[in-house]
């Protein structure tokens, strides 16, 4: 019996309460209005990140390329970058051209062809990098990356990122003369070309610092590349030296250590937006009075 009056008892002050808060909510005069500091700060704090970035490698004309990369901010925690350069001559091509000739040499060992018969084909492929012989032509470098902040927001952490480079280098290199005696020819050129894809993992560390921007990282891939060479060889049928051309394709693991410098760019179209969608949520907050 007590208990069945505590719980009548319980139901009319509910029923009270109820009551008074609809005539509250009826009065001409009054109006409810909330603030959400909360979302105020994060919209002030999204404000003053950058959405992008400009970044280049500010050595790399020295090993025969140079790039701007563009970074651009999609969520809080991921961005895309795309990069575009061209390759040329490079700078330390004596240094550069041993190093990519041991390379080139370990990679494909074989120096026989199937224009020529064994034991009468030119190696070419230890000349590869020989720039007496050879004169370095415009290129172009393309990259594509997807970039997944681990901790930070996104362009200011640590990353890691999923890339694809291609790049491509130009050629023209001396032929040698159709003769009994080996020599090269004073001006008849034949054109080459190496096609690069890079398949690489990176892990780096990117910092903002008002409006410059730090890159370093480092990375681990697979370059896939495609040739068009000149291969040379002695003709047993004229008894000459012979020029043909041959189609070569390699795979190397790649290792990388990479710097890029730049600066912060802002968006003015997403700050405009963000702040329209700001306001609008205000005054969404904010409760119409209602009449009886």
């Amino acid at each position: 019996m007590r208990y069945s009056i505590s719980l009548a008892r319980v139901i009319c002050f509910l029923f009270c309460l109820l009551s008074t808060l609809s005539i509250f909510s009826q009065n001409d005069d009054y109006e409810i209005i909330t603030f959400d500091d909360s979302t105020d700060k994060s919209e002030k704090n999204n404000e003053d990140l950058p959405y992008a970035a400009i970044k280049t490698n500010p050595v790399s004309f020295v090993f025969g390329q140079q790039f701007v990369e563009y970074e651009y901010l999609i969520t809080d925690y991921l961005s895309i970058e795309g990069g575009l350069g061209l390759t040329f001559r490079p700078t330390l091509q004596e240094f550069q051209g041993s190093v990519l000739t041991i390379i080139n040499t370990l990679s494909n060992p074989g120096c026989t062809s199937t224009n020529f018969e064994e034991n009468f084909d030119f190696c070419d492929q230890q000349e590869f990098f020989n720039f007496d012989i050879r004169n370095v032509r415009v290129g172009v470098r393309a990259s594509a990356a997807a970039k997944f902040y681990l901790f930070n927001d996104a362009l200011d952490g640590t990353y890691l990122s999923l890339n694809l480079i291609y790049r491509r280098d130009n050629y023209e290199v001396l032929q040698v003369e159709e003769t009994i005696d080996f020599r090269r020819t004073v001006d008849t050129y034949f054109n080459e070309s190496a096609n690069h894809f890079d398949y690489i993992v990176r892990l780096g560390s990117q910092r903002l610092f008002k409006p410059l921007v730090t890159d370093a990282f480092v990375g681990l891939g697979v370059r896939n590349t495609r040739e068009n060479r000149l291969d040379v060889g002695f003709d047993t049928g004229k008894d000459t030296w012979s020029n043909e051309s041959q189609r070569l394709t390699s795979n190397i693991l790649r290792l990388e250590i990479g710097v890029r410098l730049g600066i912060e760019l802002a968006t003015p179209d997403i700050k405009s937006s963000s702040k329209k969608k700001s306001s609008s949520k205000k005054k969404k907050k904010k409760k119409k009075k209602r009449r009886r």
